[in-house]
């Protein structure tokens, strides 16, 4: 039996979202690959804004360091 790989965010959410935002039509796998996609550069996003973070001397990642990393990933 193949399992369907799970997500952090709900696909059905992001087919919603994106027929809303676009007024088109949207397939389940067009929606599920944008969710990939998001998941990806949230990942990333939170990994080099941890690294801020730490490097500051905090275990709490603030609005600064998410600047930052946004900044440092041209996102």
């Amino acid at each position: 039996m193949i399992m369907a790989k799970e997500h952090i965010f709900s696909v059905n959410f992001f087919k919603k979202f994106l027929s809303k935002l676009g007024s088109v039509r949207v397939s389940y796998k067009a929606a599920e690959e944008f969710t990939v996609f998001i998941e990806d550069i949230a990942r990333d996003l939170l990994e080099n804004a941890k690294k801020y973070a730490e490097h500051a001397g905090r275990k709490t990642v603030l609005i600064s360091d998410i600047r930052l990393a946004k900044k440092r990933l041209n996102v």
